[in-house]
């Protein structure tokens, strides 16, 4: 990645694991390495959206975390009434 810094080299990997949903940023993939074959990689899940998460929001990008709050929120199962 030519002369960029450590930090640079990570938000540029981060930014390449967001994951969209009907146009809108919604998470981040589990893992971005083309050595590892794991078969869920290629999923967003909750667990592995915290840390990410927590950075998006220091660096004020907001609209993730919300669109992720949202899309995650609706995909919970509702109770019966």
């Amino acid at each position: 990645m030519g002369n960029l810094s450590i930090e640079e080299q990570a938000w540029a990997a981060l930014e390449k694991s967001v994951i969209c949903y009907q146009g809108q940023p919604v998470g981040t993939i589990a893992a971005l390495d083309p050595e590892v074959a794991a078969l869920n990689y290629d999923q967003c899940f909750i667990r592995d959206f915290i840390s990410s998460g927590l950075l998006f929001l220091i660096k004020g990008k907001t609209e993730i975390v919300r669109n992720f709050l949202e899309v995650t929120l609706k995909l919970q199962p509702k109770p019966d009434s």
